[in-house]
Order: structure tokens, then sequence, then C-alpha cells
């Protein structure tokens, strides 16, 4: 998709700023424009490229995947509406696709074109109109898994386009709103952990005893915050960070098994836990190296605040603390979620263990070096929920 690895963003607190080139001509916004957050109605991350809609408009714009963590980092700090939205022109453009599809997929295509209030006599209109162009474009693509809005933008004819742009975008916002598609944090894992494997060298499904004793532990019962969930995101995290070779392997093993042992309270979690990770992986590897550097990398979580040695401790560290910077909301979610997991311990003392830790969070904000390798913008939000947190504690 052209356009889409053409384009780049930027951004501000409030701001959003299209560092590099639009391709479509007809486009209102072109580069270098700067969009305010109150001018996007919405965006689409759960899209092939991700999306944001112009509120006054309705103009679809499109951003490159590499960017989706971005979009979406923008849209939490700004409450703009994150949504799942029916992808129309996937399904109208089904049959340009180099994929034979048979009479049952066919069905269900027409019947969510329906849902979203399209008849139809309407589907086949729009499928000839656009057909021949987008012919002539697979034809050369020879895409057989997706064709969507940004596709047919490439195809038409420049006088085509010129016509039908604005009814392009009308259509696409047609698409009803859904909820994305739902994989549980267990099917997650489960996809994920062939990559611990592959770090390890290990024949696929050979370790599969060591991912399900893993998940048992992060199952306890003393575990609110630091449960599957939270492994999902840091396993993700890590995984989206951009280390490569030796660092990325050590790292992904490091994320899994982080919070492998952990009691609420304990000062040991971390170096267990590394000592956890050599004793489980060592049989299934060969790479002592690896293992070595992954375990110094769990026992380095232990002080968030410490200065960290190489690119896959900031990316560990980063992964760690990025529930700091969410949403107003899921950060109340995790705050609550940490006293849950300290119910044993009385409210003056939790107070005081709980804001110490907080005001460090602040000195490290102070200092600029909470995070290390993401957007500013994480720092910012970070900022407002330890504040807003800290206000709570002591009031």
């Amino acid at each position: 998709m052209p356009l889409s690895s053409r384009r780049s963003l930027s951004f501000e607190r409030r701001e959003l700023v299209l560092a590099r080139g639009y391709g479509s001509r007809f486009s209102s916004v072109h580069r270098g424009a700067r969009l305010p957050a109150a001018a996007i109605r919405e965006v689409r991350c759960e899209r092939f490229p991700p999306e944001l809609v112009l509120d006054s408009t309705g103009e679809v714009l499109f951003v490159a995947k590499r960017e989706e963590a971005s979009l979406d980092l923008f849209a939490r700090a700004n409450g703009i509406p994150r949504v799942c939205r029916h992808d129309v022109w996937a399904d109208l453009l089904e049959p340009y696709l180099d994929t034979e599809l048979d009479a049952e997929h066919q069905a269900q295509t027409l019947a969510r074109l329906e849902a979203s209030g399209f008849s139809r006599d309407e589907v086949l209109e729009l499928r000839a109109l656009v057909g021949e162009p987008m012919l002539r474009y697979n034809a050369l693509l020879w895409d057989w898994v997706h064709l969507g809005h940004l596709d047919l933008l490439e195809a038409l004819p420049r006088a085509t386009l010129r016509d039908l742009y604005a009814r392009t975008m009308a259509i696409a916002n047609r698409g009803r709103i859904q909820e994305p598609l739902a994989w549980s944090v267990e099917d997650r894992l489960r996809l994920k952990w062939y990559e611990v494997e592959s770090a390890l060298g290990a024949p696929i499904g050979s370790t599969a005893p060591l991912h399900a004793a893993l998940l048992e532990r992060y199952a306890e019962p003393q575990r609110a915050y630091h449960d599957r969930r939270h492994l999902l995101a840091v396993v993700s995290a890590v995984e989206a960070s951009g280390l490569e070779g030796a660092e990325q392997r050590a790292a992904l093993l490091a994320a899994w098994f982080h919070d492998a042992i952990y009691q609420p309270g304990a000062a040991d979690n971390e170096p267990a836990s590394a000592e956890l990770l050599v004793s489980l992986a060592a049989p299934h590897t060969a790479d002592r190296r690896v293992l070595e550097r992954a375990a110094e990398l769990v026992r380095g979580t232990a002080d968030p605040f410490a200065p960290k040695r190489g690119a896959a401790a900031r990316a560990l560290s980063d992964a760690d603390l990025a529930i700091l910077a969410e949403e107003a909301s899921v950060y109340r979610d995790y705050a609550a979620a940490i006293r849950r997991e300290h119910a044993a311990t009385s409210d003056e003392a939790f107070r005081a263990g709980r804001s110490a830790f907080l005001r460090e969070v602040e000195s490290a904000l102070a200092r600029g070096s909470l995070f290390h390798d993401l957007h500013p913008l994480h720092d910012a939000l970070a900022r407002e929920n330890v504040t807003a947190e800290l206000a709570a504690l002591t009031a």
C-alpha cells in the first residue's frame, strides 16, 4: 500500500502533526498539516492501515501500520474514541481478491453489509462501479487476504477518484460499531509462546509444560494486578520495542519470567524469579549467555528507578511501567488492584508505602528518566495519573 508506506506522523500533547506527505490529491489534509485533537472524531486502530476520521467532514485519513501504537497513545491522551467499526470497503472489495470464495463465505459477507445498512442491490451497484479498476489493480498486487479503502483510492483513475472521493468516505463511515475480535488472554499468550521457543532455539511445542507452569504461576490467588493480563501487556510491549538479536531473545525471555514469583511486599521476588528462569529454561537451550542476560534483566526490574544498561533493560522497564501512562480509568483499576494485592496491609501502612513509591515516580519524572525509549507523552500521562492518586491517598 504505497500511501501507507509514505505516511508518517508525530504529535504533541493535543496536536497531531502529519510530518510527511499524504498521497491523495483530493485530500483536504496535506504534508505538514497540524490537526488539533478536537478535530478528530474517532480513530480506528483495528485496521490495516489504521485510520483517523475528521470531525467536520467525516474524511478518513490513513497512517502507517507501524504508527498504530502512537495513534492509540494520542487518542488515549486526548479522549478521542477508539472504535472498532465494520470495515465496509474490505467486504465490498472481496470479489477482487486473488482468492476463490465459496457461497457460504459470500453469504456471510453480504449479511455483514446488510447489518451496516447496505441493500444487495447497492452492494452490486458499488462493486460494478469500482470493479474494473480494482481488477487491474489487484492483477499487479495479487493480494489474497485484504483489499480496503486505501487500496480503492490507489486503484481509481484520477478523474473517477475526483468524483467519488467524498462518496468513498461516506460509505466507509456507514460501517456499524462492533466489538473487537475477542481473543482470550490465554489464547494470545499461547500464540506468543512460540517466540519464546524460537528465542531458546527449542523445537516448536517442546516446551509446553514450561509454558503451562508459568501460566499457573500468573494465575495464583494473591495476584490482582500482576497476573496473566499484566504478563501479556509486558510481553507485547517488549515484542513491539524493535529489539533485535540476542538482546531481543533475552528481553523476551525476561518478560515472561519477570513476575514468575510474586508475593506482595516481598523483597526477593525479582532475584527469585531470575533463579527460576535459569533453572526452568536451562534444559531447553544451549545458549547460556541468553539465559544469563535474561536473568540479569529480571533482577534489574527490582528497582525501576535505577539506571538501565542496554536497550533490552530499557525496553523491559518501559513495558513494566507502561501502566502508569494509561488512560485515567484504566489507571484507577490498576491502583485498586494493587490495593487488593496488599489487602493484609493496614490502610495507614499501605498509604505510606504507596505514597513513597509514587513520590519516587514523581522524582524520576522531574529528572525526565522514568521512561527511556517511549514518546514523551507517556511521561505527561504518568504525571497526571500519579498526581491524582497521591491526592486521593492524602485526602
